[in-house]
C-alpha cells in the first residue's frame, strides 16, 4: 500500500513541477474537422470522438498482439505469471524494470 502512495506522491510531484515549467495555460488549436460529426442511428458523434475511439481501439490491438505473439510478451507474462519457473526455462527475471538489455554471459574459464 505504501508503494502505491509513494508512486502517486511523485506523479503530483512531476505534474507540479511541469505546470510550473510549461505553465497551465490551455491553448486551442482549431482543425477542419474539429466542428463535424457523423450522423449514425439518429445520433450525432463528433469526428474528434471517433478518431480518439479508433486510435484507442488500435493501440488496444497492437497491446494485445505485442503481449500475445512476440517472445517479449510470452517472456513478460511468464515472469509475471511465476516467476521461478520462468527462470527455470531460461528467462531473466531478476533484470532491472524496464531493461531490455540481455544479461551478459560469464565465460566458462
Amino acid at each position: 500500500m505504501m508503494s502505491v502512495l509513494l508512486t502517486f506522491a511523485i506523479a503530483l510531484v512531476i505534474e507540479g513541477v511541469l505546470g510550473m515549467v510549461y505553465s497551465g495555460t490551455q491553448r486551442r488549436i482549431n482543425l477542419p474537422y474539429g466542428a463535424d460529426s457523423i450522423g449514425f442511428l439518429g445520433a450525432r458523434i463528433p469526428v474528434v470522438q471517433i478518431i480518439s475511439f479508433a486510435l484507442a481501439a488500435v493501440s488496444l490491438v497492437v497491446l494485445y498482439l505485442v503481449l500475445k505473439k512476440t517472445r517479449f510478451g510470452r517472456a513478460l507474462r511468464a515472469t509475471i505469471q511465476h516467476p521461478q519457473a520462468a527462470q527455470l526455462v531460461g528467462i531473466a527475471g531478476r533484470r532491472r524494470p524496464g531493461s531490455l538489455r540481455r544479461p551478459q554471459r560469464r565465460s566458462r574459464s
